[in-house]
């Protein structure tokens, strides 16, 4: 975030068609009348980082992209490749514009610098004419249309959570002994027992449903899911409140932490852009329709 809002224009270069191992640059507009410390005008404000690979941020305990400490080097690699693209593009370095320091950043990822800031002037290139509207490739759209890497986590690890569930029901009903009960109250038990399994694996085919919904980008889906989610995680908490569970290392406990993981996947901001999306392409090929 910068001036209160998410970067306006972002470029990615994958690394030997690996999407793990990227450079990302962002863009930020600045305000108007807007000036760097010191008086310097600059219309746009750009930060680059090299990631490195995919992992749990340390911080939020969200699915994101990890990234290369030495961001100088990334910094350098940007500047000498609009460089390269164009002989007119002309570079100021401010030397020390801050101290150079060490730090982490939202990720939790370290990072150095030594504190230099370059500022690239192109007011001198010749902008390139527009190229003719083509079609969008359809390996393009299918890349923008892809799950990200939290959705699927996230359809998962609810998905290994339900049955898993199921099993450990299961296994509690039927193995539990009553004593002193007859052969007809023990036909009623099975039936009891059959009956209150029926129920739950119901319920997990709906929340199955709800996940394959999901999977199709649905916005609705993911919100019940996640309510669902947080339910079940209220409830663990306050069995182990109130005395109900013992607070111990066992199926309930990994099932309440699987399931935090789980929802915090669905609430990562790369999962609600992509269900976001399906309203988008919906709103785009209304409009491709002719009246």
């Amino acid at each position: 975030m910068l001036f209160g809002r998410r970067h306006d224009v972002a470029y990615q270069q994958e690394v030997a068609g690996n999407p793990k191992q990227r450079h990302h640059v962002r863009f930020w507009h600045t305000p108007a009348g807007w000036m760097l410390p010191g008086g310097a005008e600059v219309d746009w404000l750009g930060a680059g980082t090299y990631d490195t690979a995919v992992g749990i941020s340390w911080f939020t305990l969200q699915v994101t992209h990890r990234i290369d400490e030495n961001t100088d080097i990334e910094r350098d690699f940007v500047v000498s490749s609009m460089i390269d693209a164009d002989t007119s593009v002309v570079v100021n370095s401010l030397p020390n514009f801050t101290t150079g320091y060490h730090s982490r950043n939202g990720g939790g990822d370290r990072f150095i610098t030594d504190g230099a800031l370059p500022i690239v002037n192109v007011s001198d290139v010749v902008a390139a004419p527009p190229e003719p509207q083509h079609d969008e490739p359809a390996s393009t759209r299918n890349a923008y249309r892809r799950a990200p890497l939290s959705a699927i986590a996230a359809a998962l690890l609810t998905i290994a959570v339900s049955i898993l569930d199921i099993i450990v029901i299961a296994v509690g009903l039927f193995t539990e002994q009553v004593d002193g009960v007859t052969a007809e109250d023990e036909a009623l038990l099975q039936t009891a027992r059959l009956v209150i399994l029926g129920f739950f694996v119901v319920l997990l085919i709906i929340e199955l449903l709800f996940v394959r919904a999901f999977l199709r980008r649905g916005r609705r889906a993911r919100v019940v899911l996640m309510t669902l989610l947080s339910l079940s995680i209220l409830t663990s908490a306050l069995n182990y409140l109130y005395g109900v569970s013992a607070l111990k290392l066992d199926w309930t406990l990994l099932s309440a932490t699987l399931q935090c993981i789980a929802l915090i996947a669905f609430a990562t901001e790369s999962t609600a852009r992509w269900v976001r999306s399906r309203a988008e392409d919906e709103e785009s090929g209304a409009a491709a329709v002719p009246a």
